[in-house]
């Protein structure tokens, strides 16, 4: 006779679940399928009992029965600025809840790499897709139509796909608006590439649009794209303090970057904002950390990425009508960012 010890336990089943939880295997199916549809205290239970039995549902049978997989695919350009990561956890606590796997891949804004990888993640059998911008490789909105994947677009407000995001051209007109109205004719621009970001392009338009309605340009020499980093924010920053006239103001692509102009100017021995105003975008924590503390534009992430995951299970679930929905920034006047030197006002190189 074989000891307990040596038995071999079977797996437990929904089943067992229900039996431990005192609720019908249905219910337990609705807690791992639907649990919004739950009332807490028996989601609770069933969970639970899950816990304790260390059961783990058979993907392949429940995908096979159901047609789907209960997984969202997801890409994002990098996972080097909080802004991104904090979108990633946001929209993966929402889907959990509702009782969905996020599946996350990191692109480094390549076009094709994006493509490939949302390709093998529909070969998979994920049921619905979050895009981070509107600037994708051309086929793949075709692959999803084609597909009929549901998909959500974050970080930008598209008119002709399901979104949920920013105006960063609008923003960019209020930081800019802010710094001629402090004086500043001399403004420059610092921005991470414009290439697959239609944020940073959009960023860009805005500076021209608040120059432009004041009769001034944006001239080749203010305007610098680099990588983002702080590394690359400090170059820049050099780069442009080296100029025969440099620019009295400079609005940054993103926080990290405006961090980066704002160490330059310190070792240079400038008092930032009374020789140089500096402004960033998307507002980060460590912004608020800095000393003078970074005028910056904040773009409410968490709710954003709760909407766009709400619409996003809805779509999975049943017909719903395409989201459209922009959330409004608010800009962040601090201290980085103040009044025009003395003797520096007046017609600079950004004048027409």
């Amino acid at each position: 006779m074989k000891s307990n010890a040596s038995r071999v336990m079977r797996p437990a089943s929904i089943k067992d679940v229900a039996r431990l939880a005192n609720v019908s295997p249905a219910t337990v199916s609705r807690a791992l399928n639907a649990p919004v549809r739950l009332e807490a205290d028996t989601l609770a239970r069933v969970q639970s009992a899950i816990a304790a039995l260390g059961y783990v549902p058979d993907g392949v049978a429940r995908s096979l029965r159901t047609q789907r997989t209960q997984t969202v695919g997801m890409c994002i350009p990098n996972l080097q600025f909080s802004m991104f990561s904090e979108t990633v956890e946001t929209v993966q606590v929402e889907l959990n809840r509702a009782g969905f796997t996020l599946l996350l891949a990191v692109t480094g804004y390549d076009a094709d790499l994006e493509l490939a990888e949302l390709s093998a993640m529909v070969q998979r059998g994920i049921d619905g897709i979050v895009l981070v911008g509107g600037q994708h490789h051309p086929q793949l909105f075709a692959m999803l139509r084609t597909r009929r994947i549901p998909y959500v677009i974050v970080w930008s407000f598209h008119a002709d796909h399901p979104s949920v995001g920013f105006d960063h051209r609008r923003a960019m007109v209020g930081v800019t608006t802010h710094l001629l109205e402090c004086g500043h004719e001399r403004i420059a621009a610092v921005m991470s590439s414009v290439q697959q970001n239609d944020r940073v392009r959009d960023r860009l338009a805005g500076i021209r649009d608040a120059l432009s309605a004041r009769g001034l340009t944006l001239p080749d020499s203010y305007q610098i794209s680099i990588s983002t980093g702080l590394r690359a924010g400090r170059e820049a920053m050099a780069h442009l303090l080296d100029l025969p006239r440099p620019p009295t103001a400079v609005a940054c692509g993103n926080d990290v970057i405006a961090i980066g102009a704002l160490m330059e100017c310190r070792a240079r021995g400038l008092d930032v904002p009374r020789d140089m105003s500096i402004t960033g975008f998307c507002e980060m924590e460590i912004g608020q950390m800095q000393s003078p503390m970074l005028t910056t534009v904040r773009t409410p992430i968490a709710t954003m990425g709760r909407k766009a995951a709400h619409y996003l299970v809805d779509r999975m679930q049943r017909d719903v009508p395409e989201i459209h929905e922009e959330i409004p920034t608010e800009l962040l006047i601090r201290e980085s960012s103040g009044l025009a030197p003395r003797g520096n006002l007046g017609a600079g190189p950004t004048a027409r």
